[in-house]
């Protein structure tokens, strides 16, 4: 019923409508609906108490939508109205639906459903990093993907996520990563050099993040809506296309702790794009710690004590540290104490925001600094930084196996791994300090493409070896 009134939207006003209405009910479902349903809930299999509940109905109709993303226009309204013929003045279960569509349509649905429609929850996925290397006329890119959980008890698995590429004359391109796992590598090859990756642009799906974005050509104020931040141009030399993205799950903690400060375990935005040299714009951004049901239940967690003692911390990328932002301003809108205002950030650049707050009182606890990080973590930086550990692969393609030549004898030890296209670890080995050349034996590996990924502990270098019969 509630997806129903996004597709009249769609039918009567167009695309953007809809896609407007269906951002909003996605945001409400991430802030509002755990609250008004007691806890995070699974859309099917509520209890009696829960049948009208708003997971059923507006969180419904938002795994409406990412189950349309899932199966593409045509065959999601062509087995909707199929399932519709099939079990007229029936009963069915969401499994019927799930084996039905799935036998329509072709695609098996399992996954989804398990994932988005069993359980509670939502996944969370972003990019840590972009790394391009020319290969011809052309440039072999790896994208490295993390994914986390909001309250979902498994990571989700077989997710079609979009990957959109984007050149810096805005000329893009976008493909399509089905992915599993905590951590993965999307390979691909580019006639172009992409400076800019976005996953999900044109949201087809509904993990646990809102974003919007602005094709910008004047100095003027841009409303990112959902994504609860607003951009006031001041300098633009040039067109700039701006994402920003709302994440609605703790940033990855910070490495090394500073004392007395603590980051939100709630939210942190990312500022993406393709931004000119010159671009000067502030960021307005709300914080709201109360229990609005209709503003509300943002930084509830976060905000403990005065607000003016409320900070802004910045990182770079996924390879940086979190440090406090140079220039912000919190306007407590005349009490520090009803857990509501705004931050004003100046000079604001491609990178991760989020908020923190100064309680020296507060104890620290294990969640706040990052233990395990994302093996795949890479900054194109470092191929830079680390020379030493350039390399060549020969034979390639390679039959019983290959060998990864490095340019000079290694000045420290470092970590090689193989992983299949998907992203799949096969082969892990160390390669200790001196050496110049590895052997890798591909007996039992089947025909395909594989990545090999070089990391020194300071950088990250892939490549794609193929094997043949």
């Amino acid at each position: 019923a509630r997806y129903s009134e996004k597709i009249f939207f769609e039918k009567v006003y167009g695309s953007e409508r809809y896609a407007k209405e269906v951002r909003k009910n996605h945001k409400d479902v991430l802030q509002f609906t755990h609250i008004k349903d007691d806890s995070y809930r699974a859309v099917s299999g509520v209890s009696h108490a829960y049948t009208y509940s708003s997971t059923v109905y507006d969180k419904g109709g938002d795994m409406a939508h990412t189950l349309r993303g899932y199966m593409g226009d045509d065959l999601f309204f062509q087995c909707l109205k199929s399932y519709l013929t099939a079990f007229s003045f029936r009963h069915a279960n969401s499994h019927d639906f799930r084996d039905h569509l799935s036998q329509c349509s072709g695609i098996n649905l399992t996954a989804f459903f398990d994932n988005w429609i069993f359980q509670p929850g939502f996944p969370h996925f972003s990019i840590d990093s972009l790394q391009t290397l020319p290969n011809g006329n052309g440039f072999d890119v790896n994208v490295f993907i993390r994914q986390r959980l909001k309250a979902a008890p498994e990571l989700y698995r077989e997710v079609p996520l979009e990957i959109t590429f984007f050149s810096e004359n805005f000329d893009s391109v976008t493909q399509t990563a089905f992915f599993s796992g905590s951590c993965g590598i999307f390979h691909t090859e580019l006639n172009f050099e992409p400076v800019f990756a976005a996953i999900d642009i044109h949201e087809k799906i509904s993990d646990a993040i809102t974003d919007k974005y602005h094709r910008i050509t004047s100095s003027s104020s841009y409303d990112f809506e959902e994504a609860l931040m607003t951009l006031n141009v001041i300098q633009l030399p040039a067109t700039a296309l701006v994402r920003v993205e709302h994440h609605w799950i703790a940033p990855v903690p910070m490495k090394t702790k500073i004392p007395g400060l603590h980051l939100s375990k709630e939210r942190y935005w990312k500022v993406d794009g393709l931004l000119p040299d010159g671009f000067n714009a502030t960021a307005i951004i709300k914080f709201d710690g109360s229990t609005s049901m209709s503003t509300g239940f943002l930084d509830n967690e976060l905000i403990t004590n005065s607000e003016d003692s409320l900070v802004i911390l910045f990182r770079e990328n996924a390879g940086k540290e979190w440090t406090l932002h140079p220039s912000f301003a919190v306007n407590t809108q005349g009490s520090t104490t009803n857990k509501r205002g705004e931050i004003f950030i100046n000079n604001i650049t491609r990178g991760e925001y989020a908020l923190g707050i100064r309680d020296s009182g507060r104890l620290l606890d294990e969640t706040e600094v990052e233990t395990v990080p994302c093996y795949y973590l890479s900054v194109n930086e470092n191929i830079k930084e680390n020379e030493g550990m350039t390399f060549s692969i020969f034979p390639n393609p390679a039959k019983d196996s290959f060998f990864i030549q490095f340019e000079k004898p290694l000045i420290n030890s470092l970590q090689i791994r193989i992983f299949d296209i998907s992203g799949k670890l096969i082969q892990e080995t160390k390669v200790e300090k001196g050496s110049i050349k590895s052997e890798i034996r591909t007996s039992g590996w089947v025909r395909n493409t594989y990545l090999v990924q070089v990391n020194d502990g300071k950088g990250t270098i892939v490549k794609k070896v193929v094997t043949v019969d």
